[in-house]
């Protein structure tokens, strides 16, 4: 569960999130199925679209943190900035 079914990177502090969702996702596909196989692939088919998406997001502002370029810094205080008020 959590970060050691999909490791994202730290930048979006969703590990704690994703691990709580992925016990309630598997506890009801549990719960629903008769088999721990179609449990497993019903948890998969529900939970993969999103740890996808998160796991993206986080690499996306790896990315943009680490970069070189001045603009992409630029960006990123004006982005920060005007989120902090």
């Amino acid at each position: 569960l959590g970060d050691s079914c999909h490791a994202t990177l730290p930048y979006i502090g969703q590990g704690a999130n994703q691990a709580i969702e992925d016990a309630i996702y598997l506890a009801d596909c549990l719960d629903r199925h008769n088999t721990h196989t179609e449990a497993y692939q019903d948890y998969y088919d529900k939970r993969f679209p999103r740890t996808k998406r998160i796991v993206q997001m986080a690499e996306w502002i790896d990315m943009m943190c680490h970069s070189e370029s001045w603009f992409m810094h630029k960006a990123l205080d004006v982005l920060f900035s005007s989120m902090m008020k």
